[in-house]
């Protein structure tokens, strides 16, 4: 029964008590007049009977306050259920809407697509809501058909927060919201988590980056001897389903990687230079020797030229 119809139904139950009442009044008053009329004595202190009618019309009355009691409690309890069914309803819609409050309606992903047009795949945003809408039942679209049932037109209609909540809040299904807000909850948690361990492959190529940031773990055996803990272990034992922890860790990773990237891109082009200073090594040591003994810098200037375009070649950061 729809919210307008539980109040049509209240506001005619109570006026049927209302007009029940005014049977019920003058019934009992006729009851306690006969009752006080029972109760006179004679001039010998002896009660005075009622006539047959009198008592005859005292039993109808009492029949007809019981007969008319009876009906009024009846109403009375319809009234308790839907006042009872309205609260009820109240709470769901409230419960809906504390249900919904936080999930994000504008939050779009990135999807992609075949481009027919172009023969390639094309990026495009889509709210992450949607395709839970669609699994629920909810339409984005008006179909207009004819007297034929034959579809004239389609009229697009953008699923909003508001709608939605309207939709449950008249079907009232509190069970539909908190499995639609459940499953957004699974899909945005899933799609973070393989997100992070995406980003965690790479720092996981070696053990550098672990070691750095977390150190090595060992422990002692039974026969004393140390054993070291391998770093892909101690990673399966993380709860990277607790996604702030799990993210706290590959973000320690990434800084620690970021700053060995750097040190190496510096270190680099020293240890380029050295390679390549060993290969004209043994022309420095014949250059000496004829500069120093024989007097001739020919093959010294031709060192030092060969030098320079190593350093040219490799040059320092900053």
């Amino acid at each position: 029964m729809k919210d307008e119809e539980l109040k049509e139904s209240k506001l005619l139950l109570e006026v049927e008590i209302k007009n029940l009442q005014k049977f019920v009044d003058p019934a009992k008053k006729i009851i306690e007049e006969l009752e006080l009329k029972e109760k006179l004595e004679d001039e010998d202190k002896k009660p005075i009977p009622l006539s047959e009618e009198e008592k005859k019309k005292l039993d109808d009355s009492k029949s007809e306050v019981l007969l008319l009691e009876k009906e009024i409690k009846e109403r009375e309890d319809k009234i308790k259920d839907i006042d009872e069914e309205v609260k009820h309803r109240e709470e769901v819609r409230l419960q809906i809407d504390n249900a919904l409050k936080d999930l994000d309606f504008e939050e779009e992903e990135v999807l992609k697509k075949w481009d027919k047009e172009k023969e390639e795949e094309v990026e495009y945003k889509e709210p992450i809501i949607k395709k839970f809408l669609h699994d629920f039942g909810f339409c984005d679209h008006i179909k207009v058909k004819d007297e034929e049932d034959k579809v004239l037109d389609v009229k697009h209609i953008p699923w909003d927060k508001e709608s939605v909540l309207k939709d449950l809040k008249l079907k009232l299904d509190l069970d539909k919201a908190n499995d639609l807000v459940r499953r957004v909850k699974d899909y945005k948690h899933n799609k973070k988590k393989n997100e992070l361990e995406n980003r965690l492959k790479p720092l996981l190529e070696n053990n550098t980056c672990f070691l750095g940031v977390f150190g090595e773990e060992k422990i002692i055996d039974s026969n004393g001897d140390v054993i070291h803990i391998h770093y892909m272990d101690r990673v399966f034992k993380w709860d990277k389903d607790d996604l702030i922890d799990f993210e706290e860790k590959i973000v320690k990773l990434e800084e620690f990687k970021v700053k060995l990237d750097e040190k190496e891109k510096k270190e680099k082009p020293i240890k380029l230079r050295k390679q390549e200073y060993h290969r004209i090594d043994e022309l420095l040591f014949e250059a000496l020797v004829e500069k120093l003994e024989e007097g001739r810098p020919e093959k010294m200037e031709e060192y030092l030229k060969l030098r320079k375009e190593i350093k040219d070649k490799h040059p320092l950061e900053d």
